[in-house]
């Protein structure tokens, strides 16, 4: 059996997971865990980069503490990069220079490969990343916004869309580019998908537009974004970002982003609930009929995946919103850790090779 690391680190904690395969793409998880991080630990970095030898050293934990000896290879989340096909990729020194100094984004994400390279080195292992957020098949019409000079950009959740579409492709006894789909992952931030024979032509920005979200504004009128940018309200433009993309949409509403508390306090009887969380639904069914237009109606199966389809309510309203374009199938969580575990598996067993970043 071939032994895989998985890292995937968050803002205060890194997860991290080991998993045995035996086969491409069948893995299994023996060992797992969530490693936190104290706000007096990691205050002591300068940046998000700087932690890569401290967080390092929580995974060598885990390793022994798990008494591993050797690993056949080490995955780490991929981080917002340069715009990149789907697929599979080798760490190499270009890449760690551009997650050591930042170059596409401050975020907890660019410490998966380093990480992960780090680990490799110690066990004399290959390291990769999946299907980071940058990930771009776009079609040409997609990345038109109406403002020359100001293109669409494709981020979304790469992993965990591609790794659902592909197991719903294997539950058909099909392969995902024998299928079109629209993949709807719901979590804090939300990415809606056309996926057009195994390619992602068009997503709305988890960060930039949309639905509204559990944590994040979506789209919102251009003119009315425009005059509270100038009204002297927020210090700066990062103050606002914040705001927009972390502070906004239920939790913002309802003091909460947790989709179950929120269907508690509806069965309860709460009234502005139940309106602002079907209003949130209402958004997404509407991006979704989106995606289906990008397809021409020719969908075989509208995906809901992500941490807030564990929501029964949340579900049951998108799909009454978009049953008629497809049948609807409802593959809830965040598959991220066992995504990398079984795009190591493929690279183990010669059934992807990694591309070169």
């Amino acid at each position: 059996m071939k032994k895989i690391l998985v890292i995937n680190p968050g803002s205060t904690s890194t997860k991290v997971a080991l998993y045995e395969s035996g086969k491409a793409g069948d893995v299994k998880e023996i060992a797992s865990q969530s490693l936190s991080h104290s706000p007096e630990e990691l205050d002591r970095f300068t940046s998000t980069a700087a932690q890569e030898d401290f967080r390092a050293e929580t995974v060598t934990r885990f390793l022994k503490e798990n008494n591993v000896k050797e690993l056949d290879c080490c995955a780490g989340r991929g981080a917002p990069v340069k715009a990149l096909e789907a697929g599979s990729y080798s760490i190499n020194e270009t890449m760690l220079e551009e997650l050591r100094t930042e170059k596409y984004s401050n975020h907890p994400s660019n410490l998966g490969a380093l990480i992960a390279h780090s680990v490799s080195e110690e066990f004399g292992c290959p390291a990769l990343i999946c299907d980071p957020v940058s990930v771009d098949q776009f079609e040409p019409f997609a990345r038109y916004s109406g403002l020359p000079g100001m293109n669409r950009r494709s981020r979304l959740h790469a992993l965990n869309i591609r790794a659902m579409a592909r197991h719903f492709a294997v539950s058909q006894g099909k392969s995902m580019d024998e299928l079109n789909l629209v993949v709807a992952h719901l979590g804090g931030g939300i990415s809606i998908v056309p996926m057009k024979k195994g390619r992602m032509i068009d997503t709305n920005d988890a960060n930039d537009g949309g639905p509204f979200s559990p944590q994040r504004a979506g789209t919102l009128p251009s003119t009315l974004l425009v005059k509270l940018c100038f009204s002297g309200e927020y210090a700066s433009a990062a103050q606002l970002n914040n705001i927009l993309t972390q502070k906004s949409g239920l939790l913002a509403y309802l003091g909460s982003d947790d989709g179950r508390e929120i269907e508690k306090r509806i069965a309860g009887g709460d009234k502005e609930a139940e309106e602002i969380y079907h209003a949130m639904t209402y958004q997404i069914g509407k991006e979704i009929g989106s995606a289906a237009a990008a397809l021409k109606g020719e969908v075989d199966a509208v995906i809901l995946t992500g941490g807030l389809a564990y929501a029964p309510l949340c579900t049951k309203w998108i799909t009454e919103y978009v049953e008629w374009i497809a049948p609807v199938v409802v593959q809830a969580g965040e598959h991220e850790l066992n995504a990398l575990a079984e795009a190591g598996s493929r690279f183990i067993f010669g059934e992807e090779e990694l591309k070169e970043y």
